[in-house]
């Protein structure tokens, strides 16, 4: 069970860098703007970012929208980061 946590964690941490590296990489906008500009809560935005929540499937959309791409490269990325022989459930 605690493996299972530690892979989750890893997800969601992997997900908020990609967040972060995005938003102020790709469209150099502040937390407030980019929130703002694409109808996200600036609060969850910031705890996204900080890996303290879970973003749900519609904020991702948002999220995928305001980066210019669609929510599978998003989640290519995530799998990009987090490895190829990574998998959250083990056989």
């Amino acid at each position: 069970m605690q493996d299972d946590k530690n892979k989750s964690l890893q997800i969601i941490t992997e997900f908020s860098k990609i967040i972060t590296e995005l938003r102020t990489k790709d469209t150099n906008l502040s937390i407030n703007q980019f929130a703002y500009g694409y109808g996200l809560d600036k609060g969850n935005l910031s705890r996204i970012e900080n890996g303290s929540r879970e973003p749900k499937l519609l904020t991702i959309w948002k999220l995928a929208e305001g980066f210019n791409m669609k929510p599978s490269q998003l989640f290519s990325l995530l799998e990009s980061r987090l490895g190829e022989d990574f998998t959250l459930i083990d056989k």
